[in-house]
């Protein structure tokens, strides 16, 4: 299972890997840290690739505890981009579109 989940996240395509991370790995995240063994007890199974998804994961989560805070952070680092975006655009000259 692991190893195929490994091959999507680098074989796959974009929509292929956003639902191993978020499908697969988020949620065994989840479920496993409400077991005893705890999420750590996974970590051996996992590539370099999915290792890397999963700290991804665990960095996205760190500090909250609903899929609201998740998602409000996000958004939150969207527009910060979006605005940056537009700052070095003008600044180089160019109208942002």
């Amino acid at each position: 299972m692991f190893g195929l989940m490994e091959k999507w996240l680098v074989d796959g395509s974009q929509a292929v890997r956003g639902l191993v991370v978020i499908g697969f790995l988020e949620t065994l995240q989840n479920v496993a840290s409400w077991q005893a063994f705890g999420k750590v007890a996974f970590i051996p199974f996992l590539g370099p690739k999915s290792r890397e998804a999963w700290d991804d994961v665990e960095r996205m989560w760190a500090g909250k505890s609903s899929l609201f805070e998740v998602i409000r952070a996000e958004r939150k680092q969207g527009e910060q981009l979006t605005q940056y975006r537009h700052f070095t655009n003008c600044k180089r000259g160019t109208l942002p579109k």
